[in-house]
């Protein structure tokens, strides 16, 4: 009977948990990927914005300033801070960067701030003073603007009736993984119109982090499908490839580490919604790659290295007839917990 050294069982106990060495090596690797990707793109640590980050940091403050005015009882008053901080940065902005959209909606949001607190007798003569010459910069702007006012628009129940009398239900239980298309074209203006329903999507303070990429060449199609590996057995018939990204420039504390996760997912719903309304069959495909892979999808697409990869979305038509999974969901009573 032969003898275990000390050495013999040391090399033993690691072939048995060699698979759970490698599991555990390969997740502490990827998470100080993903920690250094945040750390060096997020503005948690930014003593000087790029224009992404500089133009989310707005939008976080003139969105505060029209949550503040869309309150039943507005405060007189409110918002002091954070219009003092909107300003500067406006300012900061007009200075290093060409006026855009985004300006726009935020003068148009501080002249509701100013309305509403000259209405209240609670106006800062001092923030007000230097809202002049954000008026100024703004008057004389030869920015052709492609976005609606920011601010607060005034809504009837009745208008909210008039949309929700529809058999939603219906419309959510007809949505399907499709894995059979037929070998129909499906044109970019319908991509485009659903994309537009998908902008709709809430996210945190209206920042609208994401970003969509329609992949078209059938060679760099079935080159990621090939890559990706889940796709066998239909990537043949796939006629378009969805991207949807995210980019951490739009993310400023600790706390929002994983609001790309959070944004990217709301958002990979709605446009779901919107291709399912316009008769665009559909397959989400994740995106759980290693580092080789996720970079050479970015290089092939000039995906910007600040952003994370939320998921692909095979398109195609649909079929006459075809089958799907069942896929039973959940009991409701296993997933909703009241207190």
């Amino acid at each position: 009977m032969k003898i275990q050294t000390i050495k013999d069982i040391f090399a033993e106990k690691i072939k048995k948990n060699w698979y759970t060495i490698r599991a555990y090596k390969a997740l502490v690797v990827a998470s100080l990927e993903d920690f250094n990707r945040f750390v060096k793109y997020s503005g948690t640590f930014k003593k000087e914005y790029t224009k992404e980050q500089l133009e989310s940091i707005i939008t976080i403050d003139y969105h505060r300033l029209e949550k503040g005015l869309s309150m039943e009882f507005v405060r007189p008053g409110f918002g002091s801070q954070a219009t003092s901080d909107l300003q500067n940065n406006m300012l900061i902005y007009a200075d290093k960067f060409e006026l855009s959209n985004i300006w726009f909606e935020v003068f148009t949001t501080l002249e509701s701030y100013y309305n509403s607190a000259k209405q209240q007798n609670s106006l800062n003569d001092k923030l007000f003073q230097q809202f002049a010459e954000i008026k100024r910069l703004s008057e004389t702007s030869t920015h052709t603007r492609s976005t609606p006012n920011g601010g607060i628009e005034h809504i009837e129940r009745e208008t909210i009736n008039k949309y929700i009398n529809i058999d939603y239900k219906s419309f959510v239980e007809s949505r399907h993984s499709i894995r059979h298309f037929s070998d129909g074209e499906i044109d970019m203006d319908r991509i485009f119109r659903a994309a537009e329903i998908a902008q709709l999507a809430p996210s945190v303070c209206n920042r609208q982090p994401w970003h969509l990429y329609a992949l078209t060449n059938k060679i760099n199609i079935n080159e990621l499908l090939t890559r990706h590996g889940e796709a066998r057995g239909f990537d043949h018939n796939v006629n378009k490839i969805l991207i949807v990204t995210v980019d951490l420039q739009n993310f400023h504390y600790q706390g929002e580490r994983n609001e790309a996760w959070i944004d990217g997912g709301i958002y990979t719903q709605a446009l779901l919604n919107g291709l399912h309304y316009l008769a665009i069959g559909t397959c989400c495909l994740n995106w759980c790659v290693n580092k080789i892979h996720d970079q050479w999808l970015k290089n092939l697409i000039d995906i910007p290295k600040s952003s994370v990869i939320i998921c692909l979305i095979a398109l195609g038509e649909l079929p006459k007839t075809f089958n799907v999974p069942i896929s039973p969901r959940k009991d409701i009573s296993t997933v909703l917990t009241v207190k």
